[in-house]
């Protein structure tokens, strides 16, 4: 199960990375998997469920903006994604109860040394 709470966060990232726009649908389908992703290893309850999916979703819409309009400057881009992500991390941190942020930041952890330990070709 670990597993696939990686590789949800993994096929978001690298179909973002891949593509230069994606469509509200898809965003709100991503948002909608990761949410249901985190609930259930997290334990989230319905209210938690709701607040995570409406940050991630916002998360999406916010890297697929930068995606879109710094494309041709990889190093603001990279720069904007991290910013993104440090605020999407805080707003979870803030959401979660100190359990849940635990075990978040664990499963985090691996899916960013899944993702550094990825090939890049």
């Amino acid at each position: 199960m670990k597993t696939l709470f990686t590789l949800v966060f993994l096929g978001v990232a690298l179909s973002g990375a891949a593509q230069t726009s994606i469509s509200e649908s898809e965003l709100a389908h991503n948002a909608t998997t990761i949410s249901r992703v985190m609930a259930k290893k997290l334990q989230l309850n319905e209210q938690e469920y709701i607040q995570i999916k409406s940050l991630t979703l916002e998360k999406l819409r916010t890297v697929n903006e930068i995606i879109e309009n710094y494309a041709y400057n990889p190093t603001l881009r990279s720069l904007k994604l991290e910013e993104a992500e440090n605020a999407y991390q805080r707003q979870i941190r803030h959401a979660l109860s100190a359990r849940q942020v635990e075990q978040y930041l664990a499963r985090h952890e691996e899916a960013e040394s899944v993702l550094t330990s990825m090939p890049l070709e």
